[in-house]
């Protein structure tokens, strides 16, 4: 029970330390990043997702006296802004600023783009912003069009001792060391501002944690969120043509039509037991509006946003006998579970699901599997990835028959 002591310490710590912000800035990267921009008037953040809504927030907080402006790399109504700030082309920052205005890049890629704004347009106040964000941010969400940060999240436990109970519990059921010390620093790292420190693995191996399970030529696997192809990519590296189908979810047409383009790239013995759906997933099946784009588009709460889909797994998928579920759906995960709670009670799945988009999927999704099926073996892993550097935490829940320890096959940092 060392790590539950530890995190109980920890709330009691936090509940002292008050407000978010001012944990915060006594990061060390944040006073560096914060000494390096305030003698700036005009500084513009590049980058209009989830990133770029986390560095707004912290900058209207931090700098008073500076004037806050956001630009795309990406076409987009320029007229509208953003979050009631100006939205400006890149090619017309230096006609309005000159060159010597301050580019913060918060997007993916973020090297290329250093490169191409400072070749493109002669601005060489260039800070990539990138590993700060990641490394001390955790995004959960939004409120119509706001993003919410870490500091929601740090609200929510310190207000709520509920939480902070469930969270304690949750941390006692999971199975290992490996688990227990990760989802600890997982919380840590959003109460104290400090770095993740523990071991964590390479995204490519996310969801199928081979230290936990084998997947066999029986495997009918079930992709929610499966974005462009990237994690129906790394299953295919990880078992190849071994496994009898795969039903891919993805709402977003531009990924839905990537998503496309890779299974009809692959050969015909593969690529046909392959489906794909383009909706996303949730506890019923309806129209939906969705706001954002790529990786961090998600469902909005305000009625505003692109016209999309819904479904709910009992209802489309459920003849598929489903192996495993994988949900990283940004939020709707607890919702999704809840739409395919037929699936789980008669065919009793491997469930991989993403926990860090909230301080309550962090805890009501383990304690709601526990609670409903309680001899599922829990477990998480930390994955990271060398693109986007974004830390995800993802809850393994496996069936006793179904589970099996073995050595580390994935990638360990």
């Amino acid at each position: 029970m060392m790590y539950v002591d530890k995190l109980s310490k920890l709330f009691d710590k936090s509940i002292e330390c008050g407000e978010f912000f001012d944990v915060f800035e006594n990061h060390i990267d944040v006073k560096n990043f914060l000494t390096s921009i305030k003698y700036f008037k005009d500084i513009v953040i590049c980058g209009t997702d989830l990133n770029g809504h986390a560095l707004l927030r912290f900058l209207s907080y931090r700098l008073k006296e500076s004037n806050l402006y956001f630009t795309e790399t990406t076409p987009c109504d320029w007229s509208h802004g953003c979050e009631g700030y100006d939205l400006i082309p890149p090619k017309k920052l230096v006609e309005r600023f000159g060159k010597d205005v301050l580019i913060i890049i918060a997007k993916e890629y973020s090297h290329f783009l250093t490169e191409s704004i400072s070749y493109d347009f002669g601005i060489t106040n260039i800070i990539d912003a990138r590993g700060l964000i990641s490394a001390n941010f955790l995004f959960i969400g939004q409120v119509g069009h706001y993003t919410r940060v870490a500091e929601s999240m740090f609200a929510q436990f310190m207000s709520n001792s509920m939480l902070r109970e469930n969270a304690l519990k949750t941390l006692g059921w999971l199975e290992d060391e490996l688990s227990r010390l990760m989802y600890f620093e997982f919380f840590k790292n959003i109460l104290n501002q400090f770095s993740y420190t523990a071991p964590q693995i390479h995204g490519d191996c996310a969801y199928f944690a081979s230290d936990l399970f084998d997947l066999d030529s029986a495997e009918r696997i079930i992709d929610c969120g499966a974005c462009d192809g990237d994690t129906l990519h790394n299953f295919l590296q990880l078992y190849g043509k071994n496994f009898e189908s795969y039903d891919a979810f993805e709402l977003l047409p531009d990924n839905f039509y990537r998503l496309n383009a890779v299974v009809e790239s692959l050969p015909e013995n593969i690529g046909s037991k392959i489906k794909t759906h383009q909706s996303g997933v949730s506890n019923t099946t309806r129209d939906t509006l969705v706001w954002g784009e790529n990786k961090g588009a998600r469902i909005s709460w305000d009625n505003t946003g692109t016209p999309s889909k819904l479904s709910a797994l009992d209802e489309v998928v459920y003849e598929r006998r489903p192996s495993l579920l994988k949900m990283d759906i940004e939020g709707e995960e607890f919702p999704a579970l809840l739409g395919a709670k037929q699936i789980i009670n008669d065919f009793r799945p491997i469930l991989a699901i993403a926990i860090y988009h909230s301080s309550e999927d962090l805890v009501n999704i383990p304690l709601w599997i526990k609670t409903v099926y309680p001899d599922y073996k829990l477990f998480v892993r930390k994955y990271y990835s060398y693109v986007c550097s974004l830390y995800e935490l993802v809850l393994y829940a496996v069936p006793p028959n179904r589970f099996q320890r073995g050595l580390f096959k994935n990638g360990m940092d």
